[in-house]
């Protein structure tokens, strides 16, 4: 009765413990999926962005259009136009890409040292295919800039008096080294009006909340304008952009350059695995003699492979005595 007693409080226990076990499994499922689902909405909208950036040069309405429509959740809009034309760029991307890789898996088939070459310029190609694409991308992103900046700076012909609505503190430096967090500079919202149109703009400076300030706007789009005591230049305006358009430029330098595979290393023959072997091995490696902690490294080395020799002999000759017993000789 005991023993009943005792294995149908086992099997209760186990059942307990499986059913904890899928309720664990599907909590740690949701909360990998909390956080999978932006994190892929997220890449999905960077690349409908760029999918759209070359139409944002034709016609910008028409991309802004897109960009704002979606359903909103508070004072944040969710692109869901964008965020589908990038997924769809991903699948088509991801299509291209595993026909590449069965390119590439072709290629491997032939002779290794054309191979190699081959894989080699396909790599360099595709480099400098994606290479240049970025780099006309952030070269097309800085001429979008220098128009909006000329537009907003140059171009702001008129003047009219707005006031400061809103007020952002930013954040000051803290840490140091490579913890070191450069911190936010402060900035100001400001509002004023054109024709009855309410307008607004930033500036970056901490004004206090209601202050007037001078606005310089542009006469034919109202939109560009900026504080007359606001002397940002086009290189301060762009200056993330053009920091990353050098970038790229430097490594299509150095893909562009790199013509050839670098060379594998020759294999060393090690002889028969003795300390001289090993030693004569490791100074046509090296191009020099051993140092005391390589030398004995080097006898370590020697003595496990002995030790491994003498070993597979002792089996050997077990194996032919079990031969020799059972067929005999």
């Amino acid at each position: 009765m005991a023993a009943k007693t005792e294995a149908a409080a086992h099997a209760e226990t186990e059942a307990g413990m499986k059913l904890l076990r899928k309720i664990g499994d599907f909590a740690l499922f949701a909360v990998g999926l909390c956080v999978a689902v932006p994190l892929a909405a997220g890449v999905a909208y960077l690349v409908g962005t760029f999918v759209l950036w070359p139409i944002s040069l034709l016609n910008e309405d028409f991309t802004d259009s897109v960009s704002g429509f979606g359903p909103a959740f508070g004072r944040v809009k969710l692109p869901a136009i964008v965020i589908a034309i990038g997924c769809l760029a991903i699948w088509v991307g991801a299509r291209i890409a595993n026909s590449w890789k069965r390119e590439r898996e072709r290629a491997i088939e032939l002779d290794e040292e054309k191979g190699r070459l081959q894989n080699f310029l396909a790599d360099r190609k595709r480099w400098i295919i994606g290479l240049s694409l970025v780099a006309l991308f952030l070269t097309g992103e800085t001429a979008k800039n220098y128009i909006k900046y000329d537009k907003e700076f140059h171009k702001a012909d008129r003047l009219t008096t707005g006031r400061i609505v809103e007020v952002d503190p930013g954040e000051p430096a803290s840490g140091a080294g490579e913890d070191a967090d450069p911190g936010r500079p402060p900035s100001s919202h400001y509002q004023f009006q054109v024709n009855g149109v309410t307008r607004d703009g930033w500036i970056k400076d901490e004004l206090p909340n209601g202050e007037e300030v001078v606005i310089c706007y542009n006469a034919s789009d109202p939109k560009f304008n900026h504080a007359q005591d606001d002397h940002t230049t086009f290189r301060g305006y762009n200056e993330n952009t053009n920091i990353l358009l050098m970038l790229v430029i430097a490594a299509l330098a150095y893909v562009i350059w790199h013509r050839k595979p670098d060379e594998p290393e020759q294999e060393i023959d090690i002889g028969d695995g003795s300390f001289e072997s090993l030693r004569r091995a490791m100074i046509t490696r090296l191009g020099r003699d051993l140092t005391a902690k390589e030398e004995a490294k080097a006898r370590q080395l020697a003595g496990r492979i002995e030790d491994a020799t003498k070993k597979e002999r002792a089996a050997m000759q077990k194996l032919v005595d079990a031969l020799d017993k059972e067929f005999g000789s």
